[in-house]
């Protein structure tokens, strides 16, 4: 009889089907966690820039009370602000929606 330092330790070795399983595990996990973080990156850009919506691109021509002056340069001023928002807030958007598509596929 064999003590136990004597005795062969019978392993198996890990099977194809194993790795790919174990892969599959760490590939879903690694989605999930790049899923959310594009998600919190959307959310950040929300966060400073708002949800898309609709703006008034020249306030003098809305009707509104105009806050400030209304000079070609404030104008100018305006819109580029506008277009920054703009374009931030429909990044973060989308960043979300990216992210939970990702997070979505690696549920699956």
């Amino acid at each position: 009889m064999l003590n136990r330092t004597q005795r062969k330790v019978d392993r198996k070795k890990p099977t194809l089907l194993f790795k790919k399983l174990r892969v599959l595990v760490y590939c879903r996990m690694t989605l999930n966690q790049i899923g959310l973080a594009i998600d919190i990156l959307g959310v950040v850009f929300l966060f400073f820039c708002g949800m898309p919506s609709g703006f008034i691109e020249n306030p003098e021509n809305a009707g509104n009370i105009s806050w400030g002056d209304n000079s070609e340069l404030e104008q100018k001023r305006i819109r580029v602000n506008n277009n920054i928002i703009k374009i931030g807030a429909y990044t973060g958007l989308s960043l979300v929606l990216i992210g939970f598509i990702i997070q979505l596929i690696a549920a699956f």
